[in-house]
């Protein structure tokens, strides 16, 4: 059984848990990986100086997991070895290429530290070579390279030591309890919980009743998807290829003040653009641990606060969603989404939480793609899709629409009648069936 987080901070507070690496969680079924993931997530949270900015590398990674371009315009590299037992020859040979391999890559590379899970042994016998002795011997060697090179490289260690320091910071306990307990955060967690609500939403929840709508694409947005990525890097072509067809005719001689400005907000823009398109237990300790499994995927992980509105909701999100935003900001791995009717967003989202604090997106049911949806629902309930198109504005409405066809089941109907007595006799079905949920939802709070 794997340790709770609790007892796995007091072991590294103890410095006593050599097997405990053991306990990582493996990341793309392999420990060596996720001890890069680790030690990079550490390294990314160095003190630098400003301007510097943290660049993670995927395999292959030219012998550095990833590095700082500091502001300076020198670099600081990584190096991380899942080692868990002495070092033999093969081990410090992986250590010698992966060395000359960051030097002939990364010329501007003064800094490179080299991460093992392991203090180094240094009795200090003579005539004996440890852990220490070995370590000292392949820096003199490395140094030498670098020289020859024209490059000064500060090699550095880092152990056992040097990685629980900043892993018993309260900042860093994220990453404690996402990487040593297995169990939290893991997509069988994930999906546990997710059924765990489909569940408890009941009927209301039917994947085969998928309509595609444009509000879907927000959260490809916040998720910072591959499909995101790619739509942005079209908008920046086209915005870019528009903008040099435009240099072409006679405003930049008319308007210079004005076209010079234009040209700068564009190139904004498009720098914004880009930017976005490379991918980017206490209530505290689980945000800690889902920030740190967001950083770990390259995907902000996607915090989802569906209806303010229903229940007791529409009484507390006003006083304490300010508090959650504000919470949140400090995470920058996290994104976070909620829906609200629009008619109850004056006593749920307090003032402060506008447009500009929260972008909003709004969600209009099936408007404009009413066909569409009409046709999926007829289809899964196995009535025959009418003849004209129905576009009274109630079948914008998801819930409307779910309703008219599950009356027209009760009725045993397979199709739409014609004429007021046939549309009416469906509508007292449909009022019927509200009264019967009505009252279930009113006798079950007594």
């Amino acid at each position: 059984m794997a340790r709770s987080p609790t007892v796995w901070l007091s072991i590294m507070q103890n410095r006593h848990m050599s097997l405990e690496w053991l306990q990582l969680r493996p990341w793309d079924g392999s420990q060596q990986t996720a001890f890069e993931k680790l030690c990079l997530q550490l390294l990314s949270r160095e003190p630098v100086e400003p301007g510097s900015t943290f660049v993670p590398k995927r395999a292959p990674d030219a012998g550095v997991e990833g590095y700082w371009r500091l502001g300076s315009g020198a670099e600081w590299g990584l190096q991380a070895k899942f080692f868990l037992s002495a070092l033999g020859d093969s081990q410090w040979n992986q250590l010698d290429k992966s060395v000359a391999r960051a030097l002939d890559c990364h010329p501007k590379l003064a800094r490179y530290t080299v991460a093992i899970p392991q203090d180094q042994s240094d009795p200090r016998i003579p005539n004996q070579q440890w852990f220490a002795d070995k370590w000292n011997a392949r820096v003199e060697l490395w140094t030498k390279w670098a020289k020859q090179r024209e490059m000064n490289v500060l090699f550095e260690y880092w152990g056992e030591t040097e990685l629980l320091n900043p892993l018993t910071e309260g900042r860093n306990r994220g990453l404690v309890l996402f990487w040593f307990n297995k169990h939290t955060l893991s997509t069988e967690w994930m999906s546990a919980r997710v059924n765990e609500r489909i569940r408890n939403v009941g009927p209301r929840y039917t994947p085969e009743l998928n309509v595609d709508l444009p509000v879907a694409f927000a959260f490809e947005g916040l998720e910072r998807t591959r499909q995101f990525c790619e739509e942005l890097s079209r908008y920046r072509i086209q915005l870019q290829r528009e903008m040099r067809k435009a240099t072409r005719g006679s405003a930049v001689e008319t308007v210079p003040a004005e076209w010079d400005n234009l040209r700068s907000n564009v190139q904004e823009v498009c720098i914004a653009l880009l930017s976005h398109v490379e991918p980017a237990t206490s209530a505290m300790s689980l945000t800690r641990a889902l920030d740190a499994a967001g950083e770990a995927t390259g995907h902000p992980a996607l915090l989802m606060i569906d209806a303010l509105n229903e229940g007791e909701g529409r009484l507390l999100w006003m006083d304490f969603l300010s508090g959650v935003v504000e919470a949140l900001r400090t995470y920058r791995h996290i994104a976070l989404a909620i829906s609200v009717r629009d008619s109850y967003t004056d006593i749920t989202i307090p003032e402060e939480l506008d447009g500009s604090a929260l972008p909003q997106v709004w969600h209009r049911g099936f408007a404009g793609h009413e066909h569409v949806a009409t046709r999926t629902f007829f289809d899964y309930y196995g009535l025959k899709a009418p003849s004209i198109p129905l576009l009274n504005p109630e079948f914008d409405n998801p819930q409307f629409l779910t309703l008219f066809c599950k009356s027209l089941t009760n009725m045993g109907r397979t199709e739409v009648p014609r004429g007021i007595a046939g549309l009416s006799a469906i509508f007292r079905e449909l009022s019927r069936f509200c009264e019967h949920k009505t009252f279930q939802t009113a006798g079950s709070r007594f």
